[in-house]
Parts: structure tokens; C-alpha cells; sequence
């Protein structure tokens, strides 16, 4: 990659943008992060109309699982 880009550069001058130096740090922050994408996805499932009730039941439960194991401190497979 290159380091010249606009963007990049905007990032790698501003001096409050603190890089994560350890693993529980990343760990911490990505698991944030999927647990607000896993509820945003579990809300998008709950109001679908357009599949089967078993195929929607599997991934509402599914997606309660990976909650609960994020919220545990746990990291869990991401699939889209």
C-alpha cells in the first residue's frame, strides 16, 4: 500500500489518533465492533419477512450466540 494518499496522511499527522500497541487493546476494540454490528444484523433478521421461520430462527439464535460470546470476551467467526 501507499502512504501518500490524502486520507492516509490526514491520519498519520493527526496526534490524537493513538495506534492500538497491544493485542488485548485490538481485541478490546474489535470486539466492540462486532458486537454492534451483530445487533445491528440480529434487528435486520428480526424484521425480515421474506424467509422460512426455521432459516430465520437459526440465524437469530446464531447471532444471540456470537453476542453472548463477545460480550464474554470471547472471539468469534465473523460470516456475512
Amino acid at each position: 500500500g501507499t502512504t501518500d494518499a490524502p486520507e492516509l496522511m490526514a491520519v498519520m499527522l493527526d496526534e490524537s489518533v493513538q495506534a492500538l500497541s497491544t493485542y488485548e487493546e485490538v481485541k478490546a476494540e474489535l470486539i466492540t465492533f462486532l458486537i454492534k454490528y451483530y445487533k445491528q444484523e440480529y434487528k435486520k433478521v428480526q424484521l425480515r419477512n421474506d424467509m422460512e421461520f426455521e432459516q430465520k430462527a437459526f440465524l437469530i439464535r446464531s447471532i444471540r450466540d456470537k453476542i453472548l460470546k463477545l460480550q464474554k470476551g470471547e472471539l468469534v467467526t465473523f460470516a456475512k
